[in-house]
Parts: C-alpha cells; sequence; structure tokens
C-alpha cells in the first residue's frame, strides 16, 4: 500500500475528499496513483477515522459513567 508523507505546507488529498472537497480524480492526481488505487486508499483512510470516532465516542461514554 502507498503511504504518502505529507508535509506541513502540503493539502491533504483525503482530508479534502473526506469533507467533499476534492473528487476522487483530484486526489488521485495530487497523490500520483490511479483513481483506483486512491479510491481503495480513500476506503482505509476513512476506516481509521471512524473507528478513532468511534473510540473517542466509547471513552466519552465511559467518563461519563452509567446513565440513570
Amino acid at each position: 500500500m502507498l503511504m504518502v508523507s505529507l508535509e506541513s505546507n502540503e493539502v491533504d488529498p483525503f482530508g479534502l475528499l473526506y469533507r467533499a472537497k476534492w473528487n476522487v480524480p483530484t486526489a488521485a492526481k495530487a497523490l500520483g496513483v490511479s483513481d483506483d488505487e486512491c479510491k481503495q486508499l480513500f476506503r482505509d483512510y476513512c476506516a481509521r477515522v471512524w473507528a478513532d470516532e468511534e473510540a473517542c465516542d466509547a471513552k466519552k461514554a465511559y467518563k461519563s459513567g452509567p446513565e440513570g
């Protein structure tokens, strides 16, 4: 799998794609990969983002304690 190291002055293609600011061909061109490879990389990116969000929600629920 291609992993791209982005410098602080570069845009985050997956972040822009995730927020629907870019489309797949634009992100693929910025990353230098095919559209199909970009789609797969984006699926992996989304899985990580969603897993992080779920972990954050679970941590908040644990800290707040049982409801009732």
